[in-house]
């Protein structure tokens, strides 16, 4: 055996160790990962800041709608102008026409 073949093949076996070495450390890796995992969620029909939720489950209106309440109808709004109307939320370009009141977003 020549020395440049034994070298070859301690740089081989090194390789292999390293790999069997970054297979390990993924396992490891996923191990924690899964331990750590957080808990499964549950279901809830309904959150609260404080307390229990004001309304219990499947409830039919919240306090401030009337049920009785007229259906139908016409909406009427007043025609589209310059003022109104807008095609672009970027109040920087040159074409088209900004929505009103955008540039209160910025500073």
């Amino acid at each position: 055996m020549t020395m440049g073949s034994s070298r070859a093949a301690a740089r081989v076996r090194s390789g292999a160790r390293q790999a069997v070495r970054a297979a390990v450390r993924a396992a490891a890796m996923l191990a924690l990962h899964a331990a750590l995992a957080a808990p499964a969620a549950h279901a809830a029909y309904a959150i609260a800041q404080y307390g229990e939720p004001k309304y219990p489950p499947g409830f039919k209106h919240f306090d401030y709608v009337n049920p009785d309440a007229p259906k139908g109808g016409t909406l009427v709004l007043a025609n589209p102008n310059r003022l109104t109307s807008f095609d672009k939320f970027n109040p920087f370009t040159m074409r088209g026409n900004p929505a009103p009141g955008i540039d209160m977003l910025f500073e």
